[in-house]
């Protein structure tokens, strides 16, 4: 069975919250991350939620919705779920990225191995 955790990006202290499952204790509906420092419950408008992939890249990190993942051939993209399923789309840089405008995420990672760099909200720059 695949796991399901989610992390959260906080708009408001420009952070990455820490992962959680769907069976971590939750606070008034709000799952942990959405809870401050003093026990009290957030919006979820101040928070973008993304969704673990189920897959790892070459070297054992968790990919996440919102990644930045780098391959040798493919090049440099995001990870979004697009079309039915998690992709790497606005690819940039590698041989091939002139033919790609998207490719399905196993094909980067099971390939020779993605690589993330870094994420959409701390490292935007990684796409010009």
């Amino acid at each position: 069975m695949r796991e399901i955790s989610f992390r959260a990006w906080d708009k408001k202290g420009k952070y990455m919250g820490r992962t959680f499952g769907l069976n971590d204790a939750a606070y008034e509906g709000f799952p942990r991350p959405f809870v401050d420092d003093n026990g009290e419950c957030d919006t979820h408008a101040d928070y973008v939620v993304m969704q673990f992939t189920g897959l790892k890249d070459k070297n054992g990190k968790e990919i996440y919705e919102g990644d930045i993942v780098k391959h040798f051939y493919y090049g440099i993209g995001n990870v979004e779920f697009y079309g039915g399923s998690f992709s790497v789309v606005n690819l940039k840089g590698g041989e091939k990225y002139q033919s790609y405008k998207k490719i399905r995420l196993n094909a980067v990672v099971e390939s020779t191995g993605g690589e993330i760099i870094g994420n959409i909200y701390e490292n935007p720059e990684l796409l010009n």
